[in-house]
């Protein structure tokens, strides 16, 4: 999947991932564990179109944010922002990823 290559192979942080819960090949779920796999500290934000999206266990436990898409562009900017105002969480990392 290109967003793990692109999270492997890229040098410095990623402060946060973007992404839909829906997609093809590959639910947000699992790509945010795969990629929080290669960087802990990874922050999350999940997005859906869907109205009867399922819980999702990280959004639960406050270490991740969910945002619908039908809502307007300002408030969709607010939640990426409140989580990157969040002190990360997690195990102190090895190596030069974050």
């Amino acid at each position: 999947m290109e967003a793990e290559r692109v999270a492997g192979e890229h040098t410095g942080d990623i402060d946060v991932l973007l992404t839909d819960i829906v997609m093809p090949g590959i639910r947000g779920p699992e790509l945010a564990d795969r990629l929080r796999s290669m960087r802990p500290m990874l922050r999350v934000v999940y997005m859906s179109g869907y109205r009867d999206t399922e819980t999702l266990a990280d959004v639960e436990r406050g270490e991740a944010v969910f945002l619908a898409q039908a809502i307007p562009a300002a408030r969709r900017c607010s939640g990426p922002s409140r989580e990157l105002q969040r002190p990360p969480e997690g195990p102190p990392e090895s190596g030069p990823h974050r």
